[in-house]
């Protein structure tokens, strides 16, 4: 009945094209905003200043452990939980957390939970968080029963204002970021944003130095009035950056309460960290991007749902020709893009294949000499439908925990070859049954060849071969559909790959 449901599912997804679940983030994220209403949270499933800003959300609104710790932490269809990619990379821009128990929300996600938003954070993710999302930033030991902070990506001190169901004001600090969106009548100052229990920053207790302070508060004759109200860290250039307020300016519907939500969020996501290079690709030598969360290698790691890996070319000379080669694993569709000077994307990509073709080469002519960034994006992704708790994934749940592929890029100087003394190609490729190879060498030494399937291990060898011996095709009939690799090494140890699918 179950796959009954989903095929009928994803049939309606087909015919009715709802925006619902074609919403997708920015370029490199599978969405912008991730809400988490988890455990001891109030339950939101909307947000004005998210729909104001048009970015993409998808929220959890649960007080059921298992459903909240299955989606932000780690299943049997996802280890990573929905909150990074395979690799570690944050799979969302932002994460929101809404006000209500810091205590019963830290304890919930347990240990594991907590490493994850780390991990979030530390990795390029931004994060923010009203009143009880808040608190959850800074260091907390209580009810743990152990000295592991709950949450510490701010490591400072926050302290409660023990005002309950109040209404207070903020005054915009001189010079705050948040004045980059939105000028606040001219006065920078907010009145009337609710409170309820929230917190401020302590500045005379463990205050980090990069932290800036955006609000104060406006409560005459109480311990918050002056004190920092809303703050943000950013702790280096590979993080995220934290924008955090005391109050709940995120139920807000019009006016300035709305401005400051949609500023705490933009300056936030523009926080989010550098970009980094997996790799710099070297002529002819393959880029195997095989391996799981398990094995703890980002730079070799599967690519996730609407993920972009970044790679780098150096071109020596004008007038050069290079040829990058893109081979996938079966049933998935991935992109390639290539940009001079600057990080590739499908919006400013100056060359790309977007072809449905699992194996695709995109060779480009008359290239002038300089950095050329190379990108890989995977335009497989997860179906989804609407729970009460929020959106649950169908469809091809395999991309969630990555899809392997190779990328190999060679280059040429018009028609002369960079390298012309060992060149190795393959055809037909892909291919069904045999597999003849191209193998040219000077030397006339002995060599050998193996076969490696996507996981980087040997199935079938053949050693002391010589260049004269009837060796230059391969019987591959006996092998299962998928990607595999033809390496050849010669007797001084030097080793040539290449990359071909069995279909």
């Amino acid at each position: 009945m179950a796959k009954i449901l989903h095929f009928l599912i994803l049939l309606l997804l087909y015919f009715n094209h709802s925006p619902l679940f074609a919403q997708i983030g920015t370029e490199g994220y599978y969405k912008d905003l991730f809400m988490d209403g988890g455990v001891g949270l109030y339950s939101k499933t909307s947000m004005t200043a998210v729909d104001s800003l048009n970015i993409s959300m998808e929220y959890l609104a649960t007080e059921t452990e298992s459903i909240q710790n299955q989606k932000m932490v780690s299943s049997a269809i996802d280890y990573n939980g929905a909150l990074l990619y395979p690799d570690g990379s944050p799979r969302f821009r932002i994460i929101y957390t809404n006000g209500g128990s810091a205590t019963d929300h830290g304890n919930s996600l347990d240990s594991a939970g907590r490493e994850t938003l780390r991990t979030f954070y530390g990795n390029g993710g931004s994060y923010s968080g009203s009143c009880a999302g808040a608190f959850l930033t800074s260091i907390s030991y209580q009810n743990t029963g152990t000295h592991e902070p709950y949450y510490h990506i701010w490591p400072g001190r926050t302290k409660t204002t023990g005002k309950l169901d109040i209404y207070t004001g903020h005054f915009v600090t001189p010079n705050s970021p948040l004045l980059q969106f939105y000028n606040y009548g001219g006065d920078q100052y907010i009145s009337n944003v609710y409170h309820d229990g929230g917190c401020y920053a302590r500045e005379d207790l463990d205050f980090p130095a990069q932290t800036e302070i955006l609000l104060r508060y406006d409560y005459p004759g109480h311990h918050m009035d002056n004190k920092a109200s809303c703050w943000a860290y950013k702790k280096n250039i590979a993080s995220g950056r934290i924008v955090a307020i005391g109050s709940h300016p995120e139920n807000a519907y019009s006016g300035e309460r709305l401005d400051l939500m949609k500023a705490i969020l933009q300056y936030a996501m523009q926080g989010t960290g550098n970009l980094k290079i997996k790799s710099v690709l070297n002529n002819g030598v393959p880029m195997i991007m095989n391996k799981s969360t398990v094995d703890q290698d980002p730079l070799h790691t599967k690519i996730g749902d609407h993920q972009y890996h970044h790679f780098k070319i150096e071109v020596p000379q004008n007038n050069s020709q290079i040829s990058l080669t893109l081979n996938a694993q079966a049933g998935y569709h991935l992109n390639v893009y290539v940009n001079k000077n600057s990080y590739a994307f499908q919006s400013n990509a100056l060359y790309s294949d977007r072809s449905d073709n699992t194996y695709k080469t995109l060779n480009i002519s008359n290239l002038d000499a300089g950095t050329y960034y190379v990108s890989v994006e995977c335009d497989t992704a997860v179906v989804t439908f609407q729970q009460s708790w929020g959106l649950e994934y169908i469809g091809n749940l395999a991309v969630l925990e990555g899809i392997a592929y190779s990328i190999e890029y060679v280059q040429t100087v018009g028609l002369e070859e960079l390298e012309p003394k060992n060149q190795l190609s393959l055809f037909p490729n892909p291919v069904s049954n045999q597999l003849y190879f191209s193998f040219n060498s000077t030397s006339e030494s002995s060599f050998s060849i193996e076969i490696l399937n996507s996981l980087g291990q040997v199935i079938k060898s053949q050693n002391n071969l010589m260049l004269t011996d009837d060796c230059k095709k391969i019987d591959v009939s006996t092998l299962a559909n998928g990607i595999y690799f033809l390496r050849v090494k010669n007797v001084d140890g030097n080793a040539f790959t290449k990359s071909f699918i069995k279909k």
